[in-house]
């Protein structure tokens, strides 16, 4: 009898481990199940992605592309241009410039600090990106203040000079032919090629 009993045993341990086995192979059989739906939506999720770029790439238009080298009389229009924009305007960004006459920013920079350094035009250029024209009155003005005022502090120089210097930037009508009549043939431009 004990023998019989440990026969019965040993089959109920049997048939667990084979249970046990079963459970275990089919839960593997799941997860492989889900790990191939997983890779199946994720390689139909890159799919789609591919085509929406496909498409989107499609629809954009490249209209110019690189950077294009101008000549010295193209250079000089530009400038005379700038010149009357900022003249006229008193006022500027740097985005505005760019803009406005097509260029890189850095550009708009350079060919600023171009006339400023040969006298076309006079201002300064603030952290923000803003060029303010300041009129040779207006520089004379802020000179005689301080001539007058003797010691003065950044705070009473800005006050004044906010009152000194018209920000309005009111249109007015210059000639790109009176800036600019006197350059010369010779006088380099910003892409430092000779006119």
């Amino acid at each position: 009898m004990q023998q019989a009993q440990r026969e019965d045993a040993r089959k109920r341990e049997s048939l667990r481990d084979e249970e046990r086995k079963r459970r275990k192979d089919e839960e593997a059989f799941q997860e492989k199940l889900e790990a191939d739906a997983e890779k199946r939506r994720l390689a139909e999720r890159a799919r789609q992605d591919e085509e929406e770029y496909q498409r989107l790439r499609q629809e954009i238009v490249v209209e110019q592309a690189g950077t294009e080298q101008k000549s010295a009389a193209e250079v000089r229009e530009l400038l005379a241009r700038m010149a009357d924009y900022i003249l006229a305007y008193k006022v500027v960004t740097l985005e505005e410039l760019s803009s406005e006459f097509h260029i890189r920013t850095q550009d708009a920079v350079r060919w600023l600090k171009e006339l400023d350094s040969t006298g076309k035009i006079t201002g300064v250029m603030d952290d923000r990106g803003k060029y303010v024209h300041i009129t040779d009155d207006e520089m004379q003005q802020v000179a005689d203040f301080m001539l007058q005022r003797g010691r003065v502090s950044r705070s009473e120089l800005a006050s004044m000079s906010n009152k000194l210097i018209d920000l309005k930037g009111q249109r007015r009508q210059v000639s790109a032919s009176d800036v600019f009549a006197d350059i010369s043939a010779d006088h380099p431009h910003p892409d430092g090629q000779q006119s």
